[in-house]
């Protein structure tokens, strides 16, 4: 992918997110906070959900672009790996389990966003 399709990439997802948040703004916050069924988040839970899984991406790579250390050309396997995650596990219809740290019960209800 080019850097200028990268950059158009990530252009649409800032416009993405700011149409949501003005959407999210003209909700009573009662219904921020309601969850639409026991089992299901609530929209506050999603986007703190969001939020910490978003945090601890940025954290990842940080650490990573800290460390100088040269990576070598991408393999023909590593390709196969990056294929297979993209296009068929991630689609697959099985729930994946969240790690602990961004587990339901991790979150502030009270947090305002």
């Amino acid at each position: 992918m080019t850097p200028d399709r990268t950059r158009r990439r990530f252009d649409r997802c800032d416009q993405l997110l700011e149409e949501m948040f003005r959407k999210l703004d003209q909700l009573p916050e009662e219904k921020l906070h309601e969850r639409p069924a026991p089992d299901k988040w609530s929209v506050m839970e999603t986007l703190q959900h969001l939020y910490v899984s978003e945090s601890l991406s940025l954290r990842y790579l940080h650490k990573k672009l800290g460390n100088n250390a040269p990576l070598g050309p991408a393999t023909w396997l590593t390709r196969l790996r990056t294929f297979l995650l993209n296009r068929v596990y991630l689609r697959l219809p099985i729930p994946y389990r969240a790690p602990a740290v961004v587990a339901e019960d991790q979150f502030d209800p009270e947090l305002d966003y």
